[in-house]
């Protein structure tokens, strides 16, 4: 059965515009945002360690992240909690200690996590009073690391247009001493890629070469210092809204410390040797 003209010339419509739709490129997807506009946007953190053998422990941070039109960036502190035999206790503040954090009404400190201080890479007393509780310098070091990744240059997230995009992230080093606590941390580099990218999310990944860590802890009454020596193998994966470049939530798919223990008396020999665990998040409150 033959075609009449019609029909030819329908059949010959319909095959050009298939060929023209191959051949046509594929509409461009906006290139997402990743700084943060300005605001205030609320958070909490959680970090929980575990060591085989040995109860969990854990912190978790209440905060308000705010993000100005300078590119800047405060957390303003709500609550500060630590894991105790599986219940969270409420962190203790000296009031005084507020006043040193320049926690202002309803909040136990502000930090300032952007423009960082001169000396930011020792973490000294411009960047926290060394009366923070632990629980609270030590959960900000994670909320820092996420922070940085959307707004420094150094992690190269300004560079990422499209899925695929990567960009190398500095060498980076920091020597730490506080009151109860000195680490020193060092990694050759690592990488920052844009890994998935939707209407409504961003996948931003950064993957820091292996670090090398040493860590000292100081509080230990009738055993002397502590150290741990060994590396660090972690990542953090943020979820960003492409609109608005606020942060959606923030995790380490993997964050492994392999260490060795060292302290007073102990025989180098038998040194235990630990396998350490953390798991982290920051989600919207």
């Amino acid at each position: 059965m033959s075609l009449d003209s019609a029909g030819r010339r329908a059949v010959a419509w319909v095959a050009a515009l298939v060929a023209l739709a191959s051949s046509a490129p594929a509409w461009a997807q906006p290139s997402p945002k990743l700084r943060p506009d300005p605001g205030v946007t609320a958070y909490e953190y959680t970090m929980i360690e575990s060591l085989q053998g040995q109860p969990e422990r854990g912190f978790r941070v209440d905060f308000d992240l705010i993000s100005g039109a300078d590119q800047s960036l405060v957390a303003a502190i709500k609550a500060v909690w630590t894991d105790q035999a599986g219940a969270w206790t409420p962190t203790a503040f000296d009031p005084a200690c507020v006043t040193a954090l320049h926690g202002q009404t309803g909040e136990l400190a502000r930090v300032t996590l952007n423009p960082l201080p001169a000396d930011a890479a020792d973490m000294g007393a411009s960047f926290m009073a060394t009366c923070a509780p632990d629980p609270l310098f030590l959960s900000m070091t994670d909320i820092l690391n996420v922070a940085l990744v959307q707004v420094s240059p150094k992690f190269g997230a300004d560079k990422l247009r499209a899925v695929g995009d990567s960009a190398p992230s500095d060498a980076f080093q920091s020597s730490i001493d506080r009151p109860s606590v000195s680490v020193k941390a060092a990694s050759p580099g690592g990488r920052t890629e844009l890994t998935a990218l939707a209407a409504d999310t961003a996948t931003v990944d950064w993957v820091p070469d292996l670090m090398q860590l040493t860590l000292v802890e100081r509080n230990n009454p009738g055993q002397g210092p502590i150290t741990l020596a060994g590396t660090e193998h972690f990542s953090f994966r943020l979820l960003i809204d492409p609109r608005t470049g606020v942060l959606q939530s923030a995790s380490a798919p993997y964050d492994d410390l392999a260490v060795v223990v060292q302290m007073p008396g102990l025989d180098p020999k038998y040194a235990p040797h630990l396998a350490i665990k953390r798991a982290v998040t920051i989600v919207r409150r």
